[in-house]
């Protein structure tokens, strides 16, 4: 009776080359684009933002970075006007700063 190796036989091999180059291509395969919001959000934003500020509620803010879209939940520490960046406070990373401009969205928790 023959024996050979079965499954074995047919595994391929990869180069650390092509590693690489895979796994750089699932990772880019998961990128998202910054969305393209309009002035009427940005007025949204700037209200839900006063009001968590003088109310001290907390909220989660969704930011564009790294290609991806994060969150984070706290409360507003303070907002800089000057160069649009609001510092907030969370739990699990202290303090923040998100620039105004890669908001993407703001919601009350």
């Amino acid at each position: 009776m023959i024996r050979d190796r079965g499954r074995i036989k047919w595994a391929g091999f990869y180069m650390p080359e092509q590693k690489k180059m895979l796994a750089k291509m699932y990772e880019s395969h998961n990128d998202v684009k910054q969305p393209v919001l309009d002035e009427q959000r940005f007025e949204e934003f700037d209200e839900k933002l006063a009001e968590a500020q003088e109310n001290g509620r907390e909220l989660r803010i969704s930011y564009y970075e790294s290609k991806r879209i994060r969150s984070a939940a706290g409360h507003i520490d303070k907002i800089d006007p000057m160069t649009r960046m609001i510092f907030l406070v969370t739990e699990e990373r202290g303090l923040m700063r998100i620039h105004f401009s890669t908001i993407t969205g703001i919601e009350f928790t």
